[in-house]
């Protein structure tokens, strides 16, 4: 009996470092307690995705569109953004401490004028 050649969506995609399952992605899927720890994700488009209690620890995002993207209630600390676009982005009550804009501490930078304008 001649075996069926499966289709990409058919393949294994790696959950964890040893389990493996035959998963489609697909539109209005719900995929949740899933590992993908150390997986690739090339070429795929997440357009209008919920991530909710998601981590994405040491991971590389490379040539990615965030365009319109919402971050609520998230952890950005130590993130390092390198030839990245950040036009029109509002940070609205954010803690700033530390960040670092080319070389120039925003926080200090943002007290600074605050008190100067205080002081007018």
């Amino acid at each position: 009996m001649a075996r069926r050649k499966r289709t990409a969506s058919e393949l294994p995609v790696a959950l964890g470092s040893t389990q493996q399952r035959t998963t489609a992605l697909r539109p209005n899927m719900l995929a949740s307690n899933m590992f993908a720890t150390s997986s690739t994700f090339d070429r795929i488009n997440f357009d209008y995705c919920l991530y909710n209690d998601s981590t994405y620890a040491g991971s590389l995002f490379v040539n990615t569109n965030l365009v319109f993207t919402c971050f609520e209630r998230s952890t950005l600390d130590g993130a390092i953004l390198q030839r990245c676009s950040l036009r029109g982005v509002q940070l609205q009550n954010c803690n700033i401490d530390g960040l670092i804009i080319n070389g120039i501490r925003i926080g200090d930078l943002l007290q600074s004028i605050t008190h100067r304008r205080g002081g007018e």
